[in-house]
């Protein structure tokens, strides 16, 4: 699935789905879909699905495995049992109303060298996998491998482009005033306003200890922190799908994310999704715009 975002959505409009069907071969078949809200295209994909010829065929067959030491971490939980809270970003908090829980792997048992060959790990699973569509022709019930699909799609841009400016590390934050100044603009008086201002002491927390580094204090961390980022948006997102089998969304998926390549306001990642049996189920890869804040006033681009 190859997806391209085009132009930023409007909460509170209808968006417009329109699908083609480009080729439809015997063992595979090829569509494109446009989102348009309500004559502007927002998004467009083109996905291409194939038949299931697993144990039919004689076939080449390999796939990557994950670094034995991250692999030995394990799962923060097992299957549908509860994760322990401190343990999971500040993202994916269970009071924060998000869908997927998160646990970051310590960087400490990560591959860090330079940012081309830093490696970054994450256990994320799903809340709960429930779908109640049903039209044409296809019927996504709850736990259906169609619904563990797209829920897959869902968890795979989690943390995703953002492992750019994680690996540099980068701040979303100036400093410490930029932290107090945000933390002053919520009104804490409402039990509303209390949450919001936990989940960001969280966040704000999080980021303090990637910039610190492992074993490090994060007393000063903010102090040398050079680059702070002003936009990160996502260009284009490719999922390809190994295994569809085997997905269970809401089970625990260990997630690998690597960043060749970043220049020119804009940063690449790739990523590589597992089972909790090793078994290798999507291979990412996103492109997506990262400017940052400037030191002095630079020429904007004509573009």
């Amino acid at each position: 699935m190859h997806c391209h975002f085009i132009r930023a959505g409007v909460v509170g409009k209808h968006i417009y789905y329109h699908a083609d069907c480009v080729r439809a071969g015997k063992s595979l078949s090829v569509w494109t879909v446009q989102a348009k809200q309500p004559v502007d295209i927002i998004f467009s994909a083109t996905i291409s699905f194939a038949r299931d010829n697993t144990g039919e065929r004689k076939a080449l067959r390999h796939q990557s495995l994950p670094s034995p030491s991250v692999w030995a971490s394990r799962p923060p939980s097992e299957l549908r049992e509860d994760t322990d809270s401190r343990l999971l970003s500040a993202t994916s908090q269970k009071d924060s109303g998000h869908v997927v829980e998160s646990v970051r792997v310590p960087r400490t048992l990560c591959d860090e060298d330079t940012p081309s060959t830093t490696r970054l790990w994450q256990w994320i699973r799903a809340c709960s996998v429930q779908s109640n569509i049903i039209g044409g022709g296809l019927e996504m019930t709850d736990g259906s491998r169609a619904a563990h699909l797209a829920a897959l799609a869902y968890i795979s841009d989690h943390y995703f482009i953002g492992t750019v400016p994680r690996i540099h590390r980068a701040g979303r934050f100036i400093g410490a005033s930029s932290i107090l100044q945000i933390k002053q603009s919520i009104d804490a008086s409402t039990s509303l306003g209390k949450k919001k201002l936990q989940l960001f002491q969280k966040l704000s927390n999080e980021e303090l200890e990637d910039n610190a580094g492992p074993g490090r204090s994060t007393a000063n961390s903010h102090a040398g922190v050079t680059n702070t980022v002003e936009m990160m948006v996502t260009l284009n997102h490719t999922i390809f799908f190994h295994n569809p089998k085997d997905i269970r969304a809401d089970d625990w998926l260990l997630v690998e994310a690597e960043t060749p390549w970043a220049g020119d306001d804009r940063g690449v990642v790739i990523q590589r999704i597992w089972t909790s049996d090793k078994v290798l189920v999507a291979t990412c890869v996103q492109e997506g715009i990262i400017r940052l804040q400037q030191d002095e006033a630079v020429p904007k681009s004509k573009m």
